[in-house]
């Protein structure tokens, strides 16, 4: 995903970028992410894109592995620290883990960050579902859709469900974020969605993808 403006058209470089962009620090960033053609022999090539402004631009390249989301778990609510304690790759994100740890060494006042791609089927309006026993906040392509992060009640009167609703294009990879924090008790989260071509359903694995 390239940085680019308001046109569409890529901006330069500024002073002080990462050569490397994790998907969780592109939220609320213009990108253009151009569609890569598989020649089938190692090699890709990628939509072309037109180039107005001279400079310096920054090219992130990233490999999709499907099979679910990244998962990040902390020992900590704001996501501190630089390494994570338990890094995996989830599946269906449909956990129900009563008083047992989400992570190896958590069970409570844990934070969970998971972030990679969802492929897009049809070219119309996606609903998006988080149901949990805690708070959540979910970004669906570097738009913030689903969030009760702040609400002080969240996760202390049972599971809730929020909802939002999002145009998608058809055979893109959108970027997908889902953020939640467990305080205390009986944890539980999960990540469906819906659009006029499919009924309310989780997330199928094989349309998540880890970057």
């Amino acid at each position: 995903c390239l940085p680019v403006g308001g046109d569409h058209n890529l901006s330069p470089q500024r002073q002080g970028i990462s050569d490397y962009i994790e998907p969780h620090n592109i939220v609320g960033a213009q990108v253009c992410c151009p569609l890569a053609i598989d020649r089938g022999n190692g090699l890709y090539d990628f939509e072309s894109l037109q180039l107005h402004p001279k400079g310096v631009f920054s090219v992130v390249v990233q490999a999709l592995e499907t099979g679910g989301l990244l998962g990040q778990y902390y020992d900590n609510l704001w996501f501190h620290g630089a390494t994570p304690i338990d890094t995996r790759q989830d599946g269906l994100i449909n956990t129900a883990v009563g008083e047992n740890p989400l992570a190896t060494t958590a069970a409570d006042f844990l934070g969970v960050r998971w972030s990679g791609h969802l492929e897009v089927e049809g070219t119309e309006r996606h609903g998006f579902y988080v149901k949990a026993n805690g708070a959540a906040r979910l970004t669906v392509n570097n738009m913030v859709l689903l969030d009760n992060w702040a609400a002080a009640e969240a996760g202390r009167k049972g599971e809730t469900e929020l909802m939002g609703f999002i145009d998608l294009q058809a055979n893109t990879y959108v970027p997908i974020i889902l953020e939640f924090k467990e305080l205390a008790g009986n944890a539980s989260i999960s990540l469906s969605y819906s659009a006029f071509s499919k009924s309310k359903q989780i997330i199928p694995e094989h349309k998540l993808y880890r970057a």
